[in-house]
């Protein structure tokens, strides 16, 4: 795949993704910027990015993309692959799922997309967040009482 001149139109972050027999896409759990998790480290049964193109010649360079932690340390990395999306062409969906997630420090994650040889560049952010469990706690009791 030569890949020219790619450009990512948009990113979904969710649990997961599948591919129906008829082309149509579900996607399950999907992230609305944050992740909220109860206690980290936390392990992710799953998490799942897909990442829609456009290219100019319908096809994505060999590359890598990369979850990167607050810090800028690797969390995974995976190659290049994508489907075509249909119309308009050329669209291409790329579908990333890791199974299992760990995800050690809060903080804003990057998802970042390099083609061979070529810098690295952020494709969408996420930030992982502490739920306060103890005010979420202390706000039913407060609404319980005054029923």
């Amino acid at each position: 795949m030569s890949g020219k001149n790619p450009r990512a139109i948009d990113v979904i972050v969710c649990d997961d993704v599948r591919v129906e027999k008829t082309g149509k896409l579900i996607l399950v759990g999907v992230y609305l910027g944050n992740i909220v998790c109860r206690e980290l480290p936390t392990i992710l049964p799953t998490l799942s990015f897909l990442t829609k193109w456009k290219s100019d010649d319908g096809s994505l360079p060999k590359g890598v993309f990369r979850l990167l932690d607050p810090s800028g340390t690797e969390v995974v990395a995976v190659g290049t692959e994508a489907i075509p999306a249909g119309d308009p062409k050329p669209m291409l969906l790329s579908i990333n799922r890791f199974v299992p997630m760990r995800l050690k420090v809060p903080g804003r994650y990057r998802w970042v997309f390099a083609a061979d040889g070529a810098r690295f560049r952020t494709l969408t952010t996420l930030d992982v967040v502490l739920a306060d469990v103890r005010a979420k706690k202390t706000e039913r009791l407060n609404a319980s009482a005054q029923l």
